[in-house]
């Protein structure tokens, strides 16, 4: 009697751990497949308007529907005089188009309109995670394991500007210098000092407006990317 309970009390003791994993893993699961959503509320919405005042920019609400009918909603941002040239921004995990209104100012004021779209499954657009998964390796013939930035500059020969923020621990640097090492065509590095995740324009303003613009001149005017 005495070993049958000691054998239980160890599978318990064995076992309930396990459990414990298994019952926490189930419900933090959606939490990772489906990010937390920031709104587009009403007081972000002033806030994008009064910057696209300040900088004479125009919005325009689109709304793309994607191959598996899901509805995806942004801003097209007209440029006051417009150079001709359209820049698509896109904003970080769990966050929306808002995020990006920082890069969106100083580009408006040169002549670039941009584009501003919430991700799937972000502020106002709609989607899954599973489905986003499962669809797009459908509609792309290719398991979705196979996106690599790395591959993507290995294989073509496109301009490069890779911006990588020196105290950056969710994506360390290690990684960008990994892409800019693979990439064929002109390509450009720039490590921000002190900077943490996203946060090179906050840290260095300046020279991110200038980097950033020289390079998208240098696009436009078909000229080549600064030697790094």
């Amino acid at each position: 009697m005495r070993m049958k309970r000691l054998h239980r009390i160890l599978a318990i003791l064995i076992l309930f751990p396990i459990g414990l994993s298994a019952i926490g893993g189930w419900f933090a699961g959606p939490m990772f497949l489906h990010p937390i959503k920031r709104p587009l509320t009403a007081s972000l919405i002033r806030e994008a308007d009064e910057s696209f005042k300040h900088t004479h920019g125009t919005r325009e609400d689109i709304v793309v529907r994607a191959p598996d009918g899901a509805l995806l909603c942004g801003w097209k941002v007209r440029a006051e005089k417009p150079n001709g040239s359209w820049v698509l921004l896109f904003h970080g995990v769990s966050d929306n188009r808002i995020g990006v209104i920082g890069q969106s100012e100083f580009l408006l004021q040169n002549g670039y309109s941009v584009v501003m779209m919430d991700s799937r499954s972000h502020g106002d657009s709609e989607g899954g995670a599973w489905l986003m998964f499962y669809r797009g390796e459908h509609l792309a013939g290719f398991p979705g394991a196979e996106v690599s930035p790395e591959k993507a500059v290995a294989a073509r020969a496109f301009p490069v500007l890779i911006i990588c923020d020196a105290e950056d621990h969710a994506l360390p640097c290690r990684h960008s210098e990994m892409i800019f090492r693979a990439a064929l065509g002109p390509k450009e590095f720039w490590r921000v000092p002190r900077a943490y995740h996203t946060a090179a324009l906050g840290y260095e303003p300046d020279q991110f407006r200038k980097r950033v613009l020289v390079f998208l001149d240098r696009l436009r005017n078909n000229q080549p990317a600064a030697a790094n």
